[in-house]
């Protein structure tokens, strides 16, 4: 049976922050004392790297052996306060010939298990791997889609409606697309940022799917070289930024804090958390109109 209270990041396309995001959402929502479990399907396993706990992934052989074997998930507990994982990683390309090919609800018996233990699941799904983005979005309850502005992403997003609508008539009637964020674009840029919401709405048409205001902000320093190769998020980089010497003490070598920071590490963690706030508050809002829905017949 799906899962109501899940989230799942979608997108046939790869780099367009769907990790970051899964990561970065969970681990805010984590610090708001729910429980949380984030649930890597990506074969590139970057949620480990991204959660600071490569050396003790798995590299998937858990959700490997659970889709062929239907062996129960065992997560990782507390990679954060309230956040627990269940990594993906390279031994997930072993599963793709593996995987049942007219079944793919693994996932959702393989987590029956442990749901209940948790407010919250995120689900961070691969790009180009059908099998296992069927899988995901056979368990979700909710769908998020990051896209980049470009047109290509934009068109993109058809094959993704596409793929939900087959997987809802045939699998998961409940499953909902939450809404769209847009990626991986300066803040600065308002006429592209306007032109690729144009597009959107062109696209989605009167399907009621939130197009979000909260963009996530391209930045390397930031969003790469002090987040994810350090293992932080990105709320984290932002306290290591605040409190790092500042650049002239470094020039002067009057401290041993060589790590450089960016700038625009508070920013990016604004981004996540404006984005946090807004999916969040849709997602509670969606549960509520289910529930009224279910007790109303």
């Amino acid at each position: 049976m799906p899962i109501e209270r899940s989230i799942m990041l979608f997108n046939g396309k790869g780099g367009v922050a769907k990790t970051s995001i899964a990561a970065n959402l969970s681990g805010l929502v984590a610090l708001g004392d729910w429980r949380v479990l984030v649930v890597d399907l990506d074969k590139q396993g970057n949620m480990a790297r991204d959660l600071g706990c490569m050396e003790a992934s798995d590299d998937g052989e858990g959700l490997l052996r659970a889709a062929i074997s239907g062996v129960p998930l065992t997560p990782m507990k507390n990679v954060r306060p309230s956040l627990d994982f269940i990594p993906g990683g390279p031994k997930l390309r072993e599963a793709v010939d593996l995987l049942p090919k007219d079944d793919p609800t693994w996932l959702d018996r393989s987590l029956a298990d442990v749901a209940d233990d948790y407010d919250l699941i995120v689900i961070d799904s691969p790009p180009g791997i059908w099998q296992l983005q069927d899988a995901g979005a056979c368990v979700a309850g909710f769908v998020l889609i990051p896209t980049k502005v470009d047109d290509a992403s934009i068109d993109g997003l058809a094959e993704v409606v596409d793929e939900l609508t087959m997987i809802r008539e045939k699998y998961n009637p409940s499953v909902e697309i939450l809404g769209v964020v847009l990626t991986l674009v300066a803040s600065r840029y308002v006429r592209v940022i306007a032109q690729a919401r144009a597009r959107l709405d062109n696209l989605l048409g009167d399907s009621g799917v939130t197009i979000y205001a909260p963009v996530i902000r391209d930045t390397v320093v930031a969003g790469i070289e002090g987040t994810r190769n350090k293992g932080r998020l990105a709320h984290e980089y932002e306290q290591v930024a605040a409190n790092a010497a500042p650049w002239w003490k470094r020039l002067r070598k009057e401290t041993t804090d060589d790590e450089p920071v960016s700038t625009a590490a508070g920013g990016l963690a604004q981004d996540y958390q404006d984005l946090t706030d807004a999916v969040m508050g849709e997602f509670l809002k969606r549960l509520q109109r289910r529930s009224e829905l279910t007790r109303h017949g």
